[in-house]
């Protein structure tokens, strides 16, 4: 019995030894976790890493921070502008920099390599040849914007941009754009470009953004002619205070005759006035597409018709009745045809040439808004053309008519022929 006894003690203490090792296997296990995620990961190898990171961005971000430094100092003794054209030449120049990109917002969008044309210089983006995993953005404002990251994974606080993408979006000003980029590459290829403005989102975005795409566009004839021939553009165009009023500036020729611009809205498909199929407007029916105040005798000789389709002086012209001024003559383009006119072109009479003249417009040929006052007159049988640059010229209408309230004549004004130019 006490043999039995204690062989039962024996075996107790045995089965208390084991679970004790057991348990404290365990706790070693756990100690050890704890110390291997300490010294590694996000323990002290994986900061040690980060500082490592954070000292080879501060000391790389200091070099281009100092050379910054010296060229404005530079350009202040010597009396030279500091902006971002200058750093841009003289970051060339540095031995331990490298220019990784230039921005052209007008132009091309992005340049790699040494370029000669920084007059629209947008921005560059430059490393440090010993810490180039680090790319700094340097804008217009002439010091250091952001930071294009590599490499840095924990939130240090140091990078702007997360990608080279993400900058190009923000550069080219597309990064609210969701349907694909829009870049100003879309104007080296006509194929691409016309494609492009095919797309209402992708059209509306180039309309929307003039500060990118119209310098490039307006300097060239075909680009302009491909985006004038779109409906939807010019529908754009025409609300668009920048684009409309670019465009009617024609470079300060206000005849529109040596603009590339105008010239360019001519051969996009211009609306004109017809020769055919021209009716008298009556009055008391309604029915007629040649709108006109009056004509001497009601005679076939003075007919409004004449000036549309281009009298011959001495012979046949439109000529204004005897009883004065106001005096008006125009056109109905059709309800499901309405104009925007941007030039319009006159040649009075042999007798008599408008000295206070108006272009009018109205959608019910009741009420009329005045949507310019011609600055331009000239002498009995000789012609002029005329820009219509003014901020009431930003829709279309059915009706268009010359509104004349004085001529070189006090009693009557006559015409030879008109001309109106339409989109």
């Amino acid at each position: 019995m006490l043999n039995n006894k204690k062989s039962a003690t024996l075996k107790e203490k045995n089965g208390i030894t084991l679970i004790a090792l057991v348990i404290t296997i365990i706790i070693l296990l756990i100690l050890a976790g704890i110390t291997i995620t300490q010294l590694t990961g996000s323990g002290l190898f994986g900061k040690a890493e980060i500082a490592k990171q954070r000292t080879r961005y501060v000391t790389a971000k200091e070099i281009i921070d100092l050379k910054l430094m010296e060229i404005q100092i530079d350009c202040i003794s010597k009396g030279e502008e500091y902006n971002i054209v200058k750093i841009a030449e003289e970051m060339e120049k540095a031995k331990d920099i490298t220019i990784e990109k230039y921005y052209n917002k007008n132009t091309s969008s992005i340049k790699t390599g040494v370029t000669k044309n920084l007059i629209d210089l947008e921005a560059i983006v430059v490393s440090v040849k010993e810490y180039s995993e680090y790319k700094f953005l340097i804008g217009k404002t002439n010091k250091i914007e952001g930071v294009l990251e590599k490499n840095i994974k924990e939130d240090t606080n140091i990078s702007e941009f997360e990608s080279i993408e993400d900058f190009e979006k923000k550069i080219l000003g597309t990064e609210n754009l969701e349907e694909g980029k829009v870049s100003v590459d879309i104007l080296t290829d006509l194929e691409e470009f016309t494609k492009t403005i095919q797309e209402q989102e992708k059209l509306k975005y180039i309309i929307e953004h003039p500060e990118i795409f119209m310098d490039k566009i307006m300097q060239d004839q075909q680009l302009a002619t491909i985006l004038f021939k779109n409906e939807d553009a010019m529908n754009l165009i025409i609300n668009n205070d920048e684009w409309r009023n670019k465009i009617l500036e024609s470079d300060g020729d206000i005849t529109g005759e040596n603009s590339n611009i105008i010239k360019s809205l001519d051969d996009s498909g211009a609306i004109n006035l017809p020769t055919t199929g021209l009716e008298l407007y009556n009055p008391e029916t309604k029915v007629g597409n040649v709108l006109y105040s009056s004509y001497t005798y009601n005679s076939p000789v003075h007919s409004p018709i004449n000036a549309f389709l281009g009298g011959i002086a001495g012979q046949t012209d439109w000529e204004n009745a005897y009883e004065g001024f106001p005096a008006y003559i125009g056109y109905d383009f059709g309800e499901d045809n309405k104009v925007w006119v941007y030039k319009v072109y006159t040649q009075p009479g042999n007798n008599t040439a408008p000295t206070k003249m108006y272009l009018q417009s109205s959608n019910d040929n009741i009420n009329w808004e005045t949507i310019y006052e011609f600055t331009q007159y000239t002498t009995p049988c000789n012609e002029t053309t005329e820009i219509i640059n003014s901020e009431n010229n930003r829709k279309k209408s059915r009706y268009w008519r010359l509104y004349i309230t004085e001529s070189t004549d006090e009693s009557f004004v006559d015409l030879l022929k008109i001309q109106f130019y339409g989109k």
